[in-house]
């Protein structure tokens, strides 16, 4: 028998979908006093290799034992094995005609006409390693509720994906679930959070992390008048894509609530981030803004910081961060000031404490531009301003304060003098369907009506 036969008897002997599915050599009447004595020969040896590979291959591998599964076969909770009888998943939504089967390292959709079934179970006619591929590709999002619950809730639906192994797509609230250590957490990605994942303390001991005081890698984060500590590490961290070392921060208090944790564009290898915050609409415009990191966070320290955009104001550069995940649009004092002189603008309203990141909650105040600020299609014409910390607004009209934007401290205590900063938030961020940020490129689309 040659390659090919060996390779054809192999195959048949696979589990195979309704649609696939074929009669094996033999399992058809056959005439054999029809048959000259060597095509005789050559049949019955094709049938003892069939045999022999059948025997060969346990479990629901074996063609003997397996058929095409009903519909009511593929029900939640029912686990699947590939093609050689390892488990790859289990069934965790059927709707539609699809089911979703859901692994460690994500999710994948599978029409339900393309399972097989037998008495271990049901099947898919492929190896493991290429499901995990595909789950990889589509990596699964968990429904909004607490951390803990995200944790055990079975129900998943499309949230980030890889394309071309360069590109990630982020959908929904941005959660995902990452092995940390080799325990699971619920990690947001958010365009505002720095590129070092940020998880809560707790969580270091559920993945058996132990940290030493005053280690050289910790780093604090500076939140108008708020110093936030947080102890920094290298842990074994999954992304779906393999478990690999990386540097995680651990704090008391979550950089944004709702999930274990937050990373931001910057903490992935692909250089392209795409936020898909809804669908398209007619009469969208795209502008590109040039990509800034903060000006404390150059060379091997980028992944502290966030990535910012970078607008023009009085002729010179400002940030702009992009947070959708806070209601409101804030500027900290410096920006607030620079606007006001060159858009006309004026304070107003009782101060109202406010959350910025972290938990830290600063008094924020309304700025009116009486010339809206230009971005694309965005007509920017109120803000909050942050109006106390340890700047000044005297200059606009109205009343003073100011804080500080989130700043990362390392060494000292040095204020970035590129700090003033604009930070949209979903009442403008509403009316985006895209926020992509392209590293190759080094620059960051926003896409709007």
């Amino acid at each position: 028998m040659n390659k090919r036969q060996v390779l054809a008897a192999a195959l048949a002997v696979m589990p195979i979908t309704s649609a696939q599915a074929q009669t094996a050599p033999g399992s058809a009447a056959v005439d054999m006093k029809a048959m000259g004595g060597d095509a005789a020969d050559r049949w019955l040896d094709l049938q003892r290799n069939y045999k022999r590979l059948d025997d060969q291959i346990e479990g629901p591998a074996r063609l003997a034992r397996s058929k095409p599964a009903k519909p009511k076969d593929v029900s939640q909770g029912r686990e699947v094995r590939d093609a050689a009888g390892l488990v790859v998943g289990t069934i965790t939504k059927v709707d539609n005609g699809f089911a979703v089967v859901s692994g460690l390292l994500g999710s994948v959709e599978v029409d339900v006409k393309s399972f097989a079934k037998n008495r271990h179970g049901l099947l898919i006619n492929l190896a493991k390693s290429k499901i995990d591929t595909m789950m990889v590709r589509k990596m699964p999002v968990l429904s909004a509720g607490k951390p803990d619950a995200m944790r055990k809730t079975a129900k998943l639906i499309p949230l980030a994906t890889v394309q071309d192994q360069n590109e990630v797509i982020v959908k929904g609230d941005g959660i995902i679930r990452v092995g940390i250590n080799g325990k699971l957490a619920a990690l947001r990605i958010d365009p505002a959070a720095p590129g070092i994942p940020l998880i809560r303390r707790q969580l270091a001991a559920k993945a058996g992390s132990k940290m030493k005081r005053g280690s050289p890698d910790d780093i604090s984060y500076l939140v108008g008048r708020t110093l936030v500590p947080v102890r920094s590490q290298s842990v074994k961290v999954d992304f779906g894509r393999g478990v690999a070392k990386t540097r995680v921060g651990w704090s008391e208090v979550p950089f944004l609530d709702g999930a274990d944790g937050s990373v931001g564009p910057g903490g992935f290898l692909e250089e392209i981030v795409r936020f898909v915050l809804r669908d398209a609409m007619p009469g969208e415009k795209t502008i590109a803004l040039p990509m800034e990191r903060d000006a404390l966070s150059s060379g091997a320290a980028g992944q502290l910081s966030a990535i910012f955009g970078l607008i023009a104001v009085e002729g010179k550069p400002m940030r702009v961060c992009f947070d959708p995940h806070h209601a409101r649009s804030l500027v900290t004092a410096g920006a607030g000031r620079r606007l006001a002189r060159q858009n006309g603008g004026v304070i107003s309203g009782d101060a109202v404490p406010t959350e910025i990141f972290f938990g830290v909650r600063r008094p924020v105040r309304t700025l009116t531009l009486q010339q809206p600020l230009q971005l694309g299609t965005l007509a920017i014409g109120s803000l909050g301003i942050r109006t106390s910390d340890r700047s000044s607004v005297a200059s606009v009209p109205g009343e003073s304060g100011d804080p500080e934007d989130i700043v990362v401290t390392a060494k000292g205590n040095k204020r970035d003098p590129r700090s003033d900063t604009l930070s949209l938030g979903s009442d403008y961020l509403s009316r985006c369907s895209s926020i992509v940020f392209d590293r190759k490129k080094r620059v960051i689309e926003l896409t709007c009506a």
